[in-house]
């Protein structure tokens, strides 16, 4: 494709065999570099004043080297890895993009909450993100919509899980949140606590109360409950966070999982491409690995068709030390 003008004869070609090469799903299998090149020297002679149309699509391997310790790089979003996640805190994730077949899935009417995992070269871990920014093709029909980190280290309750609530009746969950938030309480100020529970059967009403903020109630058969907790709750004097939760009385509940969000970006209705820098930066696991959640507002009554055909990230930072594994964290 080129801006501003049409496909002649030779780029036309060249994209039918972009398309064939890029159809087999095992390629490219490492990072590559490809360019255009005229032909080598055949052995074959042409008339002196004769045109010559061919031309050599060339594959160049791409080396990575470790990066030293210290070293400020930016990253960008070609090299980093993308692909979705189909589960989370146990529950099974929407898909709006196919891992296997590499596409998007076209124009949606429903909401729903969609997880992508971006994948740093392994050459730069440990990393520590400074910058981060997405650019995204995202058209939402006027809903509302979310950005948010999946933290690398999650939070657990003291109780082993799953834990039933009978009917009509409530318990209190203790998770242990100190030394984690704390280091990024300057940089985060709200976290989205999310409580997973098994499918019901009926539309009983399940409530729940964090540090005397209610958490969304929900009516109907929905599988987990959100709600935003200020870290300023979480201070250093404050080491545990308290869930209450209370069912209706037709039927038990059984908690399964309990997982914490950081909010990045909230909007509506971006037109186009639209660059998003990430705010507070979100940092990747051992792996290399960073979880983003996006999450797309149901519009009640509505048939507006929403769609998603591009997400990429690019990040900035510095390389770490490397840790050697018998060291604590």
């Amino acid at each position: 494709f080129i801006r501003g003008g049409m496909l002649g004869a030779a780029q036309k070609r060249r994209q039918n065999l972009y398309r064939m090469l890029f159809a087999e799903r095992d390629y490219p299998d490492v990072p590559m570099v490809l360019g255009w090149a005229s032909s080598w020297n055949t052995g074959v002679r042409l008339l002196p004043n004769a045109e010559s149309r061919d031309s050599v699509l060339v594959a160049i391997p791409l080396v990575y080297q470790q990066s030293p310790p210290g070293t400020q790089i930016v990253i960008p979003s070609t090299l980093v890895g993308f692909g979705s996640v189909k589960n989370s805190g146990g529950r099974p994730l929407d898909i709006i993009f196919t891992n296997q077949a590499r596409k998007w899935v076209r124009e949606r009417t429903m909401g729903g909450n969609f997880q992508f995992a971006f994948t740093l070269p392994r050459e730069v871990s440990p990393f520590r993100v400074e910058k981060a920014t997405v650019l995204t093709n995202l058209n939402v029909a006027g809903r509302g919509y979310e950005l948010l980190a999946i933290p690398n280290k999650r939070l657990y309750p003291a109780q082993k899980l799953p834990v039933e609530v009978q009917r009509g009746s409530s318990v209190q969950l203790t998770i242990p949140v100190a030394g984690e938030l704390a280091d990024l309480s300057d940089q985060i100020k709200t976290v989205r606590l999310r409580v997973a529970f098994e499918e019901r059967r009926s539309s009983d009403v399940v409530s729940a109360t964090v540090y005397g903020l209610a958490m969304q109630t929900s009516t109907g058969r929905d599988t987990w409950l959100d709600a935003d907790v200020p870290t300023t709750a979480m201070g250093a004097d404050q080491n545990v966070l308290t869930v209450a939760f209370e069912s209706g009385t037709s039927e038990s509940l059984t908690i399964t999982s309990i997982e914490h969000l950081v909010p990045l970006h909230h909007g509506s209705d971006p037109s186009g491409l639209t660059e998003i820098e990430l705010n507070p930066p979100p940092q990747p696991d051992p792996h290399g690995r960073i979880v983003l959640e996006l999450h797309v507002d149901h519009a009640a009554g509505s048939m507006n068709l929403w769609q998603l055909d591009r997400l990429e990230m690019t990040v900035s930072g510095r390389v770490l030390e490397q840790v050697p594994a018998d060291s604590p964290d």
